[in-house]
C-alpha cells in the first residue's frame, strides 16, 4: 500500500502544532529551555565549560573569580582552610571569609576544575547563573498565577534584567542568584500562606540560606534586609492576623536557625575575628556605589537599542565613574508606565499596592544615605533610609546600588500578576455573550497593549553577547611552562598581583595552585587595619612600589610613586604646554614635551611619557621653576594626570641602577623569594627584566614570552654583575 506524503508546508505546520502542544504540557521544561538558549546567546561564542575563552576580560574580577573556583577543590584536596590562605598575598595571607570566595560553587564544579580547567568551571557557571536565576523566579511566580506566559515574562525580567546584565560582566557571585526568589517565597509561605508544615518549611529555608551564604554572604544579607522590609509592611497591613500566624512562623524559624547557626557560626566568627581580617567597610570607605535618582529612567550602553547620548549619560550615573558593572538600576520608562498602569487598574486587589510599596522602599535603599541626581549630590535636611544600615554590624559592607536586584524582582511580580489578571479578564469576556462594540474595543486594546509591550521589550533588550577574549597565556605562565617551578615555591612575579593586574593569580589557578604568590587581588587589612585592595606592603617598600606602579594607573597610597625606568630627569623647569609632542637633546640639558601619568607630591616626583614610548621619572627640587600651570599654584601640586608639560632638565640614571638592584636583592632575601617569573608582554617588562638581570644575573630560562630565575634566594647572595646585561 503506497501512502501519499503530505506537502512540506503541511508537514512543517503539523510539526509546529505538535511542538506547541508539547510546550503547553511541559511549561517548566519550555521555560527552562528558553532561558538556557538566551543565556547561550549572552555568552556566545563562549560555550558552557569552554576552557579557552573568557568573557569581558582576562584579568581583574574575572581572573579573581577563576582563582576562587580553583581554590576550593585545592583546599579540600590538601586539607587547607576554606576561609584563610597565604598562597596569595604571601606571607600575610587573605581572609577568604571576607572575600568573594563562592566555596559552594567551587565545590559543585570541582570535577570540571580538576579534569579540565577552572576557566571551564567559570564559563559553565556564568551560563547557569542567567537561566537558573530566571527559572527560579518563573517557578515562584507559577505558584501565584495560572497563565504560564505571564510567569515566563516575570522570569525573563528577573533573570535578564539590567542588574543581571551589568553585574554579569564581572561578578559571578552577584549574578548567581536563583536562591533569593526561593528564600523570599519560603518566607512568604511561612509568614502568610502557611500551607506546609512548619518543620518542613523551616528545614528547606535553613538549607537555602546556608547554600546562599556559601555562594555570596552579601546577597544573603541584602535578601535578609528585603525580607525585613516586606515583613514590616505585612505586619502593619495585617496586624489582626499576627497572633494567629505567629506560632507557625516562630516554629519554622526555630527549625531554620538549628540548621543555619551551626553551619555558619565558624565562618562568621572568622570573618570578624579570624586571621588577616580587616575592620570597617569592605571598600575602605562607605557609600561608594549608590543608585542615581535618574538611573531607572536613563539607559546605559548595556541596552541594545538606545540613543547614544542617553547611553553615555546613563553609563556614568554610578559614582560618576562609568562603572557599568555596578550600574544596573535601569528599568525604562515603558516598563515603569506599564507597572503604574497595572497598579492603577488592579489596586482593589491590594497586592499590587503592597508590592509597589516594597519595591519603592527598596529603591530608596538603593539610593544610599544621600540623594544623588544626575551624578551630583543633593543636600536634603534628612538622610535616606540606607544611612541606618551603614552603621550596623554585617551590613556596613553592603553597596546600596546592588539592591536593584530586588527592585526588579518586585516589579516582575507586579507585571506577572497583572498579565495573569488581564488574561483572566479576557477569558471571561470570550466566554460570555458581549456586544460587537465591546469586542471591537477589546481588539483595539489588545493592539495597543501589544504595541506597548513591544516597545517595553525593545527598551530592555540587553546588548548581548558579551565581548570575549581568547585565553592567551605565554608558555612560560602555562601549567606546562610552570612545571620548572618547584612545588610549594615562593614565587615573585611581574606583573606583581594587584587589583589593577592579577594575571599571576590566573597562572596560579591554571597550574593547580602549584606555588605561593607574593601580592594578590583581594581585600586585606591595610596599615591601619581597614580594608585595602592593594596587597600587604613588604620591605623594602620601594621595590614593591616599582613592581606595582609599573602596571598601576594611579598612585598607590602609602608607597612611593615610582616605575622601573632606565632614565630619570632632574627638572630645571616645568611649564604647561599645548601642541604636538616633540623633543630635542641639548649639550647640557634635556628638553621634551611630556604627558603626565601620575604625580607623587609627597616625594616631589611625577611620572610622564614621551611619545608614549616609555615612562620617565621626573624629580622636582626647590630650585625647579614652574611656569603657567593654569591653577595659580606654581609648584608640583599644580600638576595633574593627563596634563602636557614641557620639561627641561638634566638626565640621570633611572630607577634601574646598582642601588635599586641592591634593594631588590634585599627584598628577595628578607621575604625569602625562591623563584621569579617575568611576563615580557606588559608595559615596562623589558626594563623590569633588566633590573632583575642586574640583581640576579642571567635568567635560568628565557623565551616563550617570559623570563624565569630559579633559586633566586641563592642568586641574591652573589656579587652584583658590573653592568646591566642587555638581552
Amino acid at each position: 500500500m503506497v501512502t501519499e506524503r503530505l506537502p512540506l508546508a503541511d508537514r512543517t505546520s503539523a510539526a509546529a502544532r505538535r511542538f506547541l502542544c508539547w510546550c503547553r504540557h511541559h511549561p517548566n521544561a519550555t521555560a527552562l529551555g528558553l532561558y538556557a538558549i538566551i543565556a547561550l546567546v549572552a555568552n556566545f561564542p563562549v560555550y558552557p565549560g569552554d576552557p579557552s575563552r573568557l568573557n569581558t576580560s582576562t584579568t581583574y574580577d574575572i581572573a579573581q573569580s577563576t582563582w576562587f573556583l580553583a581554590y576550593t577543590p585545592y583546599a579540600f584536596a590538601h586539607g587547607h582552610s576554606l576561609f584563610y590562605t597565604n598562597i596569595v598575598n604571601y606571607p600575610t595571607g587573605v581572609n577568604l571569609a571576607q572575600n568573594t570566595g563562592m566555596p559552594l560553587l567551587g565545590l559543585l564544579t570541582a570535577p570540571l576544575t580538576i579534569l579540565v580547567s577552572p576557566v571551564a568551571s567559570l564559563n559553565l557557571l556564568r551560563w547557569c547563573a542567567f537561566f537558573l536565576s530566571a527559572y527560579a523566579a518563573f517557578w515562584v511566580f507559577r505558584r501565584f498565577v495560572r497563565w504560564v506566559p505571564a510567569a515566563c515574562v516575570g522570569g525573563l525580567l528577573y533573570g535578564f534584567s539590567p542588574y543581571m546584565v551589568t553585574q554579569g560582566s564581572l561578578h559571578l557571585n552577584l549574578t548567581f542568584v536563583p536562591l533569593p526568589p526561593l528564600i523570599l517565597y519560603l518566607l512568604f509561605e511561612i509568614c502568610v500562606e502557611q500551607r506546609q508544615r512548619a518543620v518542613r518549611s523551616g528545614i528547606f529555608l535553613g538549607l537555602l540560606i546556608v547554600a546562599q551564604f556559601y555562594i555570596s554572604a552579601e546577597v544573603l544579607a541584602t535578601t535578609t534586609v528585603v525580607f525585613g522590609i516586606s515583613l514590616f509592611y505585612l505586619f502593619f497591613l495585617n496586624i489582626h492576623d499576627v497572633t494567629t500566624r505567629a506560632m507557625h512562623a516562630i516554629r519554622a524559624g526555630a527549625v531554620a536557625l538549628c540548621i543555619i547557626l551551626p553551619s555558619t557560626f565558624y565562618p562568621v566568627w572568622f570573618m570578624m575575628h579570624g586571621r588577616a581580617h580587616y575592620t570597617g567597610p569592605a571598600q575602605g570607605f562607605v557609600n561608594v556605589f549608590n543608585a542615581d535618582l535618574l538611573s531607572p529612567f536613563i539607559p546605559t550602553v548595556a541596552q541594545l537599542v538606545t540613543p547614544r547620548h542617553l547611553a553615555e549619560i546613563g553609563s556614568n550615573l554610578v559614582a560618576g565613574q562609568g562603572d557599568l558593572s555596578e550600574n544596573g538600576s535601569f528599568l525604562g520608562i515603558p516598563l515603569i508606565l506599564f507597572t503604574i498602569y497595572l497598579i492603577a487598574r488592579f489596586w482593589r486587589r491590594l497586592w499590587p499596592l503592597y508590592f509597589a510599596l516594597v519595591a519603592l522602599t527598596i529603591f530608596l535603599f538603593s539610593l544610599g544615605p544621600h540623594l544623588i541626581v544626575d551624578g551630583r549630590l543633593r543636600h536634603l535636611p534628612f538622610n535616606l533610609p540606607f544611612e541606618k544600615l551603614s552603621h550596623l554590624p554585617f551590613l556596613e559592607n553592603l553597596l546600596p546600588v546592588r539592591f536593584s536586584l530586588y527592585v526588579v524582582f518586585f516589579v516582575a511580580i507586579i507585571i506577572t500578576l497583572g498579565l495573569d489578571w488581564i488574561h483572566d479578564d479576557s477569558e471571561r469576556r470570550n466566554n460570555t455573550s458581549i456586544s460587537r462594540a465591546v469586542v471591537r474595543n477589546s481588539l483595539t486594546g489588545r493592539f495597543f497593549g501589544g504595541a506597548f509591550a513591544l516597545v517595553t521589550l525593545i527598551s530592555l533588550l540587553p546588548s548581548f553577547p558579551y565581548s570575549s577574549f581568547a585565553l592567551r597565556v605565554n608558555w612560560s605562565e602555562t601549567k606546562a611552562g610552570l612545571k620548572i617551578i618547584p612545588s610549594g615555591s615562593r614565587l615573585l612575579t611581574y606583573p606583581y598581583p594587584t587589583v589593577y593586574e592579577d594575571a599571576p593569580m590566573l597562572w596560579q589557578a591554571l597550574s593547580g595552585m602549584r606555588f605561593n604568590l607574593f601580592g594578590s587581588y583581594a581585600l586585606v587589612p591595610g596599615a591601619n587595619g581597614l580594608a585595602s585592595l592593594m596587597p600587604t606592603n613588604l620591605s623594602p617598600a620601594s621595590v614593591q612600589a616599582m613592581l606595582e606602579d609599573s602596571v598601576t594607573p594611579t598612585p598607590v597610597p602609602g608607597v612611593p610613586d615610582i616605575v622601573a625606568t632606565n632614565e630619570a630627569i632632574i627638572a630645571h623647569s616645568v611649564a604647561s604646554f599645548r601642541g604636538t609632542a616633540r623633543f630635542l637633546i641639548r649639550p647640557h640639558a634635556w628638553t621634551a614635551v611630556m604627558t603626565i601619568d601620575s604625580v607623587d607630591t609627597a616625594h616631589n616626583t611625577f611620572i610622564a611619557w614621551v611619545k608614549r614610548l616609555h615612562p620617565i621619572l621626573v624629580e622636582v627640587n626647590p630650585s625647579t621653576k614652574f611656569h603657567d600651570m593654569g591653577r595659580g599654584r606654581p609648584n608640583i601640586e599644580g600638576l595633574v594626570a593627563g596634563a602636557h608639560v614641557l620639561v627641561t632638565g638634566t638626565t640621570t640614571t633611572g630607577t634601574v641602577n646598582t642601588h635599586s638592584a641592591q634593594l631588590l636583592r634585599e627584598f628577595i632575601r628578607q621575604n625569602r623569594v625562591n623563584d621569579v617569573v617575568i611576563d615580557l608582554g606588559l608595559r615596562d617588562s623589558g626594563v623590569v627584566a633588566q633590573w632583575f638581570r642586574l640583581a640576579l644575573g642571567p635568567p635560568t630560562r628565557a623565551g616563550a614570552g617570559g623570563e624565569v630565575w630559579l633559586d633566586a634566594l641563592q642568586l641574591a647572595t652573589r656579587p652584583i654583575p658590573a653592568a646591566v646585561p642587555t638581552g
